[in-house]
């Protein structure tokens, strides 16, 4: 029998850690994701260097699809399996998925996070994620139908390039 406890993050005693701030948005709609998902051992890969084949792998698969939007919003989100391996989904939102097929060998996967709030941080500085469940809006709480927080970039697919830049930490909200 496998027990498994998730627990967030808690950050408490700082005004800004990583170049984050407390100050925050809130962040609503209906969430549909295409994207790509990999295994990550930690000890035998660059974490940098295989987020940056993701990217451009997700460039390249933007760039074939005539549906797909040339910029807007990226989500990244890490699953802890053990000590030393990690699920890394990064993806961007679509309005359907009409015309798009899964294709699961490749790892390109259809994600339907459904109508969801999100409370958004502002995080300048690349590096782990920094979550603050402490500072969450008054009234609400962590949705703990996920078990952490998403990355989210803004971009922009230029010249087979996906460049992304303003990240923030989004924390899934109980609806």
């Amino acid at each position: 029998m496998v027990r498994i406890e998730v627990r967030p993050c808690l950050f408490t005693a700082y005004q800004t850690i990583m170049g984050a701030t407390m100050e925050h948005s809130i962040e609503s709609g209906t969430y549909r994701l295409v994207g790509i998902q990999k295994v990550i051992k930690l000890s035998e890969r660059n974490i940098d260097l295989v987020l940056g084949e993701m990217r451009s792998w997700l460039a390249a698969k933007i760039e074939q699809s005539k549906g797909l939007p040339r910029n807007g919003k990226e989500f990244g989100y890490w699953q802890v399996i053990d000590g030393d391996t990690r699920v890394f989904f990064m993806g961007i939102p679509v309005e359907q998925y009409e015309g798009l097929q899964e294709d699961f060998d490749s790892g390109f996967l259809f994600w339907e996070l459904g109508k969801r709030r999100f409370a958004a941080f502002d995080q300048a500085e690349p590096g782990p994620s920094v979550a603050f469940y402490d500072h969450l809006p008054k009234n609400t709480r962590f949705d703990r139908i996920f078990i952490g927080d998403f990355q989210v970039y803004d971009y922009t697919l230029k010249d087979g390039t996906l460049a992304v830049k303003n990240r923030q930490i989004w924390i899934p909200l109980v609806p």
